[in-house]
């Protein structure tokens, strides 16, 4: 019967967990390299995104984090694919784009030669909001709404655009005034300047609300 390389090689990953060919060729004395590639890719190996891919391990073996990474003593593996890919998925993927000093973190390493040389790609874009270097999607619609959505203002919380004491005399009125309706307390608000969209809105979130 033929050696089943492939079953011994999943069985060798499953118990060690990352492998390199150095230690893979030691467990398969006189098998070329080529043969071990091509085992590798029966077995549906993935190399690691740091150290020049020389890392291998199952993606049914490796624990990705919410971000799709895995990190196993010095070795880092995407789900993405390699580091190029899983930069492309991760900027294409954010709603504002994402710095280096944001992408650091996540990956684990440095990128800035490896973000110049995507940009020369066409791969991502790289815009400069506020001087500092922000890289979007290569999609032109795409890449201006993250660009938008960089330099536009944080959004206020609804108590901070209504503010908390009009929720306050609102909510007063209604509980003085049982069944009461959004046109009525504008009528008994607007000569304090209230408009008619802040009290539907106040009606809508704490008085509507509440009978569903």
């Amino acid at each position: 019967m033929a050696r089943d390389y492939a079953a011994e090689l999943r069985a060798l990953f499953c118990k060690e967990k990352v492998l390199d060919l150095t230690t893979i060729s030691r467990n398969f004395p006189g098998r070329s390299r080529t043969s071990l590639v091509r085992d590798l890719r029966k077995v549906g190996a993935i190399a690691s995104y740091n150290h020049c891919g020389k890392h291998y391990t199952l993606k049914e073996i490796a624990e990705f984090d919410g971000q799709g990474i895995w990190q196993y003593g010095d070795a880092l593996f995407s789900d993405h694919g390699n580091l190029k890919r899983t930069i492309q998925t991760m900027v294409d993927n954010s709603s504002s784009g994402l710095t280096h000093n944001e992408l650091q973190p996540t990956l684990r390493l440095r990128t800035h030669d490896v973000l110049r040389e995507m940009v020369k790609q066409n791969k991502i874009v790289r815009a400069d909001v506020h001087n500092n270097y922000v890289y979007v999607s290569a999609d032109a619609e795409a890449g201006q709404k993250q660009v938008e959505a960089r330099v536009a203002p944080p959004q206020q919380s609804f108590a901070a655009q209504t503010g908390p004491l009009l929720i306050i005399e609102v909510l007063s009125y209604v509980l003085r005034n049982p069944g009461t309706t959004a046109d009525a307390a504008h009528s008994h608000f607007k000569g304090a300047g209230v408009s008619q969209g802040e009290v539907e809105e106040i009606f809508e979130r704490y008085v509507d609300g509440k009978k569903n």
